[in-house]
């Protein structure tokens, strides 16, 4: 029941963001600038009438210069972090996390935001095809993503990704990741 409930949730969320049309565009294409048809990066939408507080939106560059990536050892035994220079987005931390051995070749992130404290990142279907490789596939490939995003984003306020697939909820080698994740130990 629950389950049931927090994917209602999700996806209500989800068409109303994509419904909404109560949004604040701001050009962050340099090449464009001044095009008001310019599809941005950084919006900002109301989610509830009845809850003003509830704000979903799409930060532009949420980093302060340094990622800290989350990646397997080379035994595939426990996390390993290393520290980098970065400014970008979720989308382009998710290629540097591909740079650095924390994620394979050809995953990608479609599209991402923030809702409260917690990171929602749409991924492809590569990274579904990863996860689903073996149970430590699953454990590092989703713990790299998660404990990337955390640790580069806390000073936002970030704690806790809720990761989709194709806008679908990740489905796992053992299960449904249907809520969002904290720090994997």
């Amino acid at each position: 029941m629950k389950k049931a409930l927090v994917l209602f949730l999700t996806a209500a969320l989800l068409l109303t963001f994509a419904a909404c049309k109560k949004n604040k565009k701001v050009n962050t294409n340099v090449d464009n600038a001044g095009d008001d048809n310019t599809e941005a990066q950084s919006t900002q939408d109301t989610i509830s009438e009845a809850d003003s507080s509830a704000v979903a939106y799409i930060p532009e560059d949420i980093t302060n210069g340094k990622a800290i990536i989350c990646r397997p050892d080379s035994e595939y035994m426990y996390f390993e972090t290393v520290e980098v220079d970065f400014e970008g987005n979720a989308i382009a931390l998710v290629q540097l996390m591909i740079e650095n051995g924390a994620l394979k070749e050809g995953i990608a992130a479609n599209e991402y935001f923030v809702y409260g404290d917690e990171l929602h990142i749409n991924m492809n279907k590569a990274f579904h095809d990863y996860v689903n490789a073996g149970s430590a596939a699953e454990y590092f490939g989703v713990g790299c993503l998660v404990n990337t995003m955390i640790k580069t984003y806390s000073h936002e306020g970030i704690k806790k990704v809720l990761i989709t697939v194709d806008g679908d909820p990740l489905i796992g080698h053992g299960g449904t990741f249907d809520e969002a994740l904290g720090l994997f130990e």
